[in-house]
């Protein structure tokens, strides 16, 4: 909100913010900084909340994504499995590792979890277009995209393809819009020095 989307990209203004909200003797020297390596499109979420003081919009945000988790996991099966999902099955995906570091951590897994199940339900009911957009969900984290665009390649699935590239080039251009060509060149020396 102060510096733009683009400073979401500088490590330097990351720093020095996170330090404001996280400082701790321990880390004094050391400082261990959280990059965002996500396209700014997906950041919106974050700068509403960021509106709201730091520990409630914490709350605020786990709170969305564990109701989240609730009705989507009932939906899902509901649709798929044309029965509704037991309460003790929720609870058990709720107690597991990948669901508690989501909510820990703040992560946005609630989302791939969604645009997942609303691709394997329109691969399901035929619908290739559909799916394909789902997929372009994906590029919150592209690196889940390397086996499965292949492999729809392999499969000749270019109606699921084509879906994808329409979503991405969506997704790209606003995101393009955001940041412009300094923030995406911001993004990919973050991704290149995130990735070692």
């Amino acid at each position: 909100n102060e510096f733009g989307f683009n400073a979401v990209y500088n490590l330097d203004i990351l720093t020095q913010t996170q330090k404001e909200i996280f400082f701790h003797p321990a880390f004094l020297d050391n400082f261990p900084v959280f990059p965002v390596s996500y396209l700014p499109v997906f950041i919106i979420p974050f700068k509403i909340l960021s509106l709201i003081k730091l520990p409630y919009s914490y709350g605020i945000w786990v709170l969305i994504n564990l109701l989240g988790l609730i009705f989507y996991l009932k939906d899902f099966s509901k649709q798929s499995l044309q029965k509704s999902i037991n309460l003790k099955l929720v609870l058990l995906a709720m107690l597991s590792l990948p669901s508690y570091l989501n909510l820990y951590y703040g992560q946005i897994n609630l989302l791939l979890l969604i645009s997942a199940g609303e691709f394997i339900k329109a691969i399901s009911s035929e619908k290739p277009y559909k799916a394909g957009a789902w997929l372009g969900i994906w590029l919150i984290k592209p690196q889940m995209l390397i086996l499965i665009i292949p492999f729809l390649i392999l499969q000749r699935s270019l109606k699921v393809i084509l879906g994808f590239a329409i979503a991405a080039i969506l997704i790209l251009t606003i995101s393009f819009g955001m940041i412009q060509v300094d923030g995406f060149i911001a993004l990919k020396d973050l991704l290149f020095e995130y990735s070692t």
